[in-house]
Protein backbone atom coordinates (compact mmCIF):
# COMPACT_ATOMS: atom_id res chain seq x y z
CA UNK A 1 0.00 0.00 0.00
CA UNK A 2 2.89 2.37 0.85
CA UNK A 3 5.32 1.69 -1.88
CA UNK A 4 1.72 2.30 -4.51
CA UNK A 5 1.17 5.83 -2.33
CA UNK A 6 4.88 6.68 -3.15
CA UNK A 7 3.95 5.48 -6.83
CA UNK A 8 1.25 7.71 -7.61
CA UNK A 9 3.21 10.81 -5.38
CA UNK A 10 6.10 10.69 -7.80
CA UNK A 11 3.55 10.32 -10.76
CA UNK A 12 1.68 13.57 -9.25
CA UNK A 13 4.80 15.32 -8.68
CA UNK A 14 6.10 14.59 -12.20
CA UNK A 15 2.69 15.88 -14.21
CA UNK A 16 3.15 18.95 -11.84
CA UNK A 17 6.43 19.45 -13.40
CA UNK A 18 5.48 18.89 -16.81
CA UNK A 19 3.06 21.46 -16.36
CA UNK A 20 5.11 24.09 -14.60
CA UNK A 21 8.26 23.25 -17.12
CA UNK A 22 9.76 26.95 -17.95
CA UNK A 23 11.23 25.57 -21.51
CA UNK A 24 9.99 28.03 -24.06
CA UNK A 25 8.09 25.70 -26.95
CA UNK A 26 10.57 26.63 -29.85
CA UNK A 27 13.38 24.79 -28.52
CA UNK A 28 11.26 21.33 -26.49
CA UNK A 29 12.95 19.55 -28.49
CA UNK A 30 16.19 20.61 -27.59
CA UNK A 31 15.44 20.66 -24.16
CA UNK A 32 13.16 18.34 -21.75
CA UNK A 33 12.35 18.40 -17.77
CA UNK A 34 12.60 15.01 -16.25
CA UNK A 35 12.00 13.32 -12.70
CA UNK A 36 14.51 10.82 -11.34
CA UNK A 37 13.14 7.46 -9.44
CA UNK A 38 14.16 9.56 -5.99
CA UNK A 39 12.00 12.78 -7.00
CA UNK A 40 15.09 14.30 -8.32
CA UNK A 41 13.39 17.45 -11.00
CA UNK A 42 15.60 18.75 -13.49
CA UNK A 43 15.92 20.00 -17.29
CA UNK A 44 18.51 18.69 -19.75
CA UNK A 45 19.72 20.32 -22.96
CA UNK A 46 23.06 18.47 -22.97
CA UNK A 47 24.64 17.65 -26.83
CA UNK A 48 22.02 19.59 -28.52
CA UNK A 49 23.85 21.97 -30.74
CA UNK A 50 22.44 24.99 -28.74
CA UNK A 51 24.99 28.38 -29.55
CA UNK A 52 22.88 30.17 -26.63
CA UNK A 53 22.04 29.38 -23.38
CA UNK A 54 17.75 29.51 -23.54
CA UNK A 55 15.74 32.02 -22.37
CA UNK A 56 13.30 30.19 -20.10
CA UNK A 57 10.06 31.42 -18.87
CA UNK A 58 9.86 32.02 -15.48
CA UNK A 59 8.67 29.30 -13.31
CA UNK A 60 8.38 28.60 -8.75
CA UNK A 61 9.32 25.37 -9.19
CA UNK A 62 13.32 24.55 -7.79
CA UNK A 63 14.87 22.51 -10.61
CA UNK A 64 17.62 20.24 -8.86
CA UNK A 65 19.53 20.21 -12.20
CA UNK A 66 19.91 22.18 -15.14
CA UNK A 67 22.57 20.42 -17.31
CA UNK A 68 23.81 22.04 -20.65
CA UNK A 69 27.09 20.47 -21.01
CA UNK A 70 28.56 19.62 -24.57
CA UNK A 71 26.80 22.70 -26.01
CA UNK A 72 28.19 25.52 -28.11
CA UNK A 73 27.77 28.19 -26.29
CA UNK A 74 30.63 30.90 -26.29
CA UNK A 75 29.06 33.65 -24.11
CA UNK A 76 27.31 33.32 -21.03
CA UNK A 77 25.14 36.58 -21.27
CA UNK A 78 24.22 39.10 -18.13
CA UNK A 79 21.21 37.22 -16.40
CA UNK A 80 21.32 34.43 -18.57
CA UNK A 81 19.00 32.43 -15.89
CA UNK A 82 16.80 34.99 -15.05
CA UNK A 83 13.31 33.38 -13.90
CA UNK A 84 15.45 29.88 -12.76
CA UNK A 85 16.01 28.15 -9.03
CA UNK A 86 18.40 26.11 -9.28
CA UNK A 87 20.50 23.96 -6.87
CA UNK A 88 23.00 22.47 -9.20
CA UNK A 89 24.07 23.69 -12.71
CA UNK A 90 26.42 22.13 -15.60
CA UNK A 91 27.85 23.83 -17.71
CA UNK A 92 30.71 21.95 -18.70
CA UNK A 93 32.55 21.10 -22.51
CA UNK A 94 31.07 24.14 -23.77
CA UNK A 95 34.06 26.66 -26.01
CA UNK A 96 32.99 29.60 -23.54
CA UNK A 97 34.72 32.25 -24.19
CA UNK A 98 33.34 35.17 -21.96
CA UNK A 99 30.96 35.53 -19.19
CA UNK A 100 29.45 38.43 -18.63
CA UNK A 101 29.11 40.55 -15.28
CA UNK A 102 25.78 39.45 -13.55
CA UNK A 103 25.49 36.52 -16.01
CA UNK A 104 24.69 34.19 -12.44
CA UNK A 105 23.62 36.54 -10.40
CA UNK A 106 19.88 35.27 -10.79
CA UNK A 107 20.51 31.85 -9.04
CA UNK A 108 22.12 33.40 -5.92
CA UNK A 109 19.56 32.04 -3.63
CA UNK A 110 19.71 28.55 -4.44
CA UNK A 111 22.35 27.24 -6.37
CA UNK A 112 24.90 25.00 -4.32
CA UNK A 113 26.50 23.16 -7.05
CA UNK A 114 28.40 24.94 -10.45
CA UNK A 115 30.22 22.96 -12.70
CA UNK A 116 31.82 24.75 -15.44
CA UNK A 117 34.62 23.86 -18.14
CA UNK A 118 35.40 25.47 -21.38
CA UNK A 119 36.72 23.53 -24.19
CA UNK A 120 39.03 26.85 -25.50
CA UNK A 121 42.67 25.87 -25.22
CA UNK A 122 43.45 29.60 -24.98
CA UNK A 123 40.79 29.96 -22.46
CA UNK A 124 39.81 34.24 -21.45
CA UNK A 125 38.14 32.83 -18.07
CA UNK A 126 40.89 34.08 -15.83
CA UNK A 127 41.01 34.77 -11.96
CA UNK A 128 38.61 37.80 -12.57
CA UNK A 129 35.90 35.25 -13.46
CA UNK A 130 36.33 32.94 -11.11
CA UNK A 131 36.56 35.76 -8.69
CA UNK A 132 32.72 37.31 -10.10
CA UNK A 133 31.41 33.92 -9.88
CA UNK A 134 32.44 33.60 -6.22
CA UNK A 135 30.35 36.91 -5.52
CA UNK A 136 28.12 36.41 -7.67
CA UNK A 137 26.91 32.43 -6.43
CA UNK A 138 27.70 33.60 -2.33
CA UNK A 139 25.64 30.44 -1.15
CA UNK A 140 27.77 27.77 -2.95
CA UNK A 141 28.78 24.25 -1.72
CA UNK A 142 30.88 22.93 -4.28
CA UNK A 143 32.59 24.67 -7.77
CA UNK A 144 34.42 22.52 -10.44
CA UNK A 145 36.22 25.19 -12.79
CA UNK A 146 38.21 23.49 -15.74
CA UNK A 147 40.58 25.12 -18.50
CA UNK A 148 40.49 28.70 -16.79
CA UNK A 149 43.37 30.86 -17.01
CA UNK A 150 44.61 31.18 -13.45
CA UNK A 151 48.39 31.45 -14.55
CA UNK A 152 48.91 34.82 -13.28
CA UNK A 153 47.85 32.63 -9.59
CA UNK A 154 44.90 33.92 -7.88
CA UNK A 155 44.68 37.74 -7.19
CA UNK A 156 42.50 38.10 -4.41
CA UNK A 157 43.51 40.99 -2.88
CA UNK A 158 40.77 43.05 -3.72
CA UNK A 159 38.17 40.95 -2.81
CA UNK A 160 39.11 40.47 0.91
CA UNK A 161 35.70 41.07 2.37
CA UNK A 162 34.66 38.01 0.31
CA UNK A 163 33.95 34.98 2.31
CA UNK A 164 33.01 32.09 0.78
CA UNK A 165 31.53 29.85 4.36
CA UNK A 166 29.20 27.37 2.80
CA UNK A 167 31.71 26.29 0.28
CA UNK A 168 33.28 22.95 1.23
CA UNK A 169 34.42 21.75 -2.08
CA UNK A 170 36.34 23.50 -5.10
CA UNK A 171 38.49 21.79 -7.36
CA UNK A 172 40.31 23.73 -10.17
CA UNK A 173 41.54 21.63 -12.74
CA UNK A 174 43.79 22.54 -15.64
CA UNK A 175 43.46 26.06 -14.44
CA UNK A 176 47.82 26.68 -15.36
CA UNK A 177 48.04 27.63 -11.85
CA UNK A 178 52.02 27.84 -10.97
CA UNK A 179 51.74 29.17 -7.02
CA UNK A 180 48.94 30.74 -4.46
CA UNK A 181 50.21 34.00 -3.44
CA UNK A 182 48.84 35.32 -0.30
CA UNK A 183 47.56 31.94 1.64
CA UNK A 184 46.62 34.10 4.60
CA UNK A 185 43.72 35.78 2.34
CA UNK A 186 43.22 32.25 0.60
CA UNK A 187 42.35 30.37 3.75
CA UNK A 188 39.93 32.99 5.07
CA UNK A 189 38.30 33.17 2.05
CA UNK A 190 37.62 29.53 1.90
CA UNK A 191 37.43 28.80 5.37
CA UNK A 192 35.81 25.77 5.67
CA UNK A 193 37.10 24.01 2.43
CA UNK A 194 36.87 19.82 2.86
CA UNK A 195 37.77 19.07 -0.39
CA UNK A 196 40.70 20.98 -2.22
CA UNK A 197 41.48 19.69 -6.08
CA UNK A 198 44.49 21.56 -8.17
CA UNK A 199 44.84 18.64 -10.23
CA UNK A 200 46.95 18.73 -13.62
CA UNK A 201 48.15 22.44 -13.12
CA UNK A 202 51.94 23.67 -13.12
CA UNK A 203 52.59 23.91 -9.51
CA UNK A 204 56.27 23.32 -8.47
CA UNK A 205 56.35 22.57 -5.08
CA UNK A 206 54.38 21.07 -2.26
CA UNK A 207 52.92 24.07 -0.50
CA UNK A 208 52.74 23.07 3.46
CA UNK A 209 51.57 26.47 4.85
CA UNK A 210 48.18 25.77 2.97
CA UNK A 211 47.50 22.68 3.87
CA UNK A 212 48.08 23.20 7.64
CA UNK A 213 45.81 25.99 7.34
CA UNK A 214 43.20 24.61 6.03
CA UNK A 215 41.82 23.46 8.93
CA UNK A 216 39.03 21.35 7.32
CA UNK A 217 40.30 19.69 5.31
CA UNK A 218 40.03 16.41 4.51
CA UNK A 219 41.20 15.62 0.73
CA UNK A 220 43.80 17.54 -1.19
CA UNK A 221 44.48 16.50 -4.66
CA UNK A 222 47.74 18.00 -6.19
CA UNK A 223 48.61 14.95 -9.34
CA UNK A 224 50.18 15.94 -12.60
CA UNK A 225 51.32 18.86 -11.10
CA UNK A 226 55.25 20.02 -11.46
CA UNK A 227 55.99 19.44 -7.96
CA UNK A 228 59.76 18.26 -6.48
CA UNK A 229 60.05 19.76 -3.40
CA UNK A 230 58.53 21.56 -0.11
CA UNK A 231 57.86 25.16 0.33
CA UNK A 232 57.27 27.03 3.72
CA UNK A 233 56.48 30.15 3.30
CA UNK A 234 58.39 32.83 5.49
CA UNK A 235 55.37 35.21 5.78
CA UNK A 236 53.56 32.25 7.78
CA UNK A 237 54.43 31.93 11.86
CA UNK A 238 56.18 28.28 12.84
CA UNK A 239 52.29 27.76 14.51
CA UNK A 240 50.74 27.34 11.27
CA UNK A 241 52.83 24.61 10.89
CA UNK A 242 51.19 22.59 12.76
CA UNK A 243 49.03 19.96 11.22
CA UNK A 244 46.14 19.97 13.30
CA UNK A 245 44.21 20.17 10.18
CA UNK A 246 41.44 16.75 9.34
CA UNK A 247 43.69 15.94 6.50
CA UNK A 248 43.11 12.05 5.46
CA UNK A 249 43.90 11.58 1.60
CA UNK A 250 46.56 13.34 -0.25
CA UNK A 251 47.39 12.78 -3.77
CA UNK A 252 50.71 13.90 -5.08
CA UNK A 253 50.63 11.06 -8.01
CA UNK A 254 52.29 11.87 -11.04
CA UNK A 255 54.35 14.84 -10.30
CA UNK A 256 58.09 15.83 -10.87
Amino acid sequence: MFVRYVYFTLILIFLKQIISCPIPFNIQSKCRCAITETGRVYIYCARKQLTVIPHFEHSNIIFDELVLSGNRISVVHKNAFNGLKLRKLELQSNPIEIIENNAFIDLANYLEEFILSTTVLTSQLTSRTFLQILSELPNLKRLSLRLFNLSNSLHILNHQNLVLRKLTQLSLQSCSIKHINHIEIFVNLFPNLERLDLSENRLEYFNIPLISSLKKLKVFILSKNKIRHLNIHSSLSSTTLNPSNSLIELDLSYNG
